[in-house]
């Protein structure tokens, strides 16, 4: 399956682009759907209910283009990227997760031990102040 999209108006122009089924967990208590990029969680962030694994469709949407010809060029170029591989979903995370989850795994077979285990105590610490 190509990737698609679609260009719709409201008071700008915008495109919805279709990215497909992927892996979400549904929450057993609220029902909330949080998408599975990385890990999945074991809990609800939001309820801390139980959560179960689900595959569903996903789209994405971005708008503020003045013009149809200026949002169709957004969209295409999108799905350029889509198609030959380099593009990447925006993750919302903080500062603290990022750090913890992506850059110090990275950053440790680049350094000293002794370096990397001060950095990890720098970011443990900026964690527990709410970083």
């Amino acid at each position: 399956m190509y990737p698609s999209g679609h260009l719709r108006k409201r008071r700008t122009w915008e495109y919805i682009l279709e990215l497909g089924p992927q892996a979400a967990q549904r929450c057993e208590s609220c029902g909330r759907r949080h998408w599975v990029e990385g890990r999945a969680r074991k809990i609800c962030p939001a309820c801390a209910g139980e959560l179960r694994e689900t595959s569903e469709r996903r789209q994405r949407c971005q708008a503020g283009f003045a013009t149809r010809k200026v949002a169709q060029a957004a969209l295409t170029t999108v799905l350029c990227s889509l198609e030959s591989g380099v593009y990447t979903e925006r993750k919302d995370m903080t500062l603290s997760e990022f750090l913890r989850e992506e850059w110090l795994p990275v950053t440790q077979s680049t350094v000293r031990s002794t370096t990397y285990s001060s950095y990890a105590t720098h970011v443990q610490k900026q964690s527990h102040r709410g970083l």
